[in-house]
């Protein structure tokens, strides 16, 4: 009885933990900048992700994103507008929309150059 007690409690810790990732992968974001070259700012209720779009899709001002957003690397984004899965490359998030731009300007990206 109490191996079959054991084994309940793991398996309803295992999934708990499985829904708590899954949750944690499905953030929200509104897109809140595009740059005239392949990188655009999300933002998501807590960070604001720098993202270059490789492939060329068509992203615009407001267009709501789901997905593993904080993260980096190539991600599948859902693009709520388009009803579709774009892939993205996250290049990097931060606390402030600032750092972004800090980040672009030292890269010389967009036509932000470093001094």
């Amino acid at each position: 009885m109490r191996r079959i007690l054991f084994l309940i409690s793991l398996i309803i810790i295992t999934l708990t933990s499985l829904s708590f990732t899954e949750i944690k992968k499905e953030e929200k974001g509104e897109v809140i900048w595009i740059g005239k070259c392949d990188y655009f700012i999300v933002e998501t209720s807590r960070f604001y992700i720098l993202i270059e779009n490789y492939y060329g899709k068509d992203i615009r001002l407001g267009d709501k994103l789901v997905g593993d957003l904080h993260s980096y690397n190539f991600k599948e984004l859902y693009n709520v507008r388009k009803d579709d899965l774009q892939k993205l490359y996250i290049e990097n998030y931060w606390s402030g929309k600032d750092s972004c731009f800090e980040w672009l300007k030292n890269h010389n990206k967009c036509g932000f150059e470093s001094e």
